[in-house]
């Protein structure tokens, strides 16, 4: 970094990125829990089931301390949604209503 003139980076901001992952991670499994009781349409739904996908992954993957717990969750609430998993993304098993 010194070569290429950049500044160091602050030693808060891993701690700050983690905290805001969990937040995402949060906010999306509760929109997810949302998305049950409310039945959103279609295309609402599904673009949420895999922005949740990727939100967990990402945490799973940094190591955070609840990202297992994170993804049990995140597939009780698509398998509660109807959605099972495919080859490629999320496929609903049902008819849409």
């Amino acid at each position: 970094m010194a070569e290429l003139n950049l500044p160091e980076l602050p030693a808060q901001i891993p701690d700050r990125l983690e905290k805001a992952l969990q937040r995402r991670v949060d906010a999306l499994l509760y929109e997810l829990q949302q998305a049950g009781n409310a039945r959103y349409i279609p295309p609402i739904e599904i673009r949420l089931v895999r922005d949740a996908h990727r939100a967990v992954l990402a945490a799973c993957e940094l190591g955070l301390s609840d990202g297992e717990v994170y993804y049990a969750r995140f597939r009780e609430l698509v398998r509660e949604l109807g959605y099972e998993r495919v080859a490629v993304g999320f496929e609903r098993s049902n008819d849409w209503d």
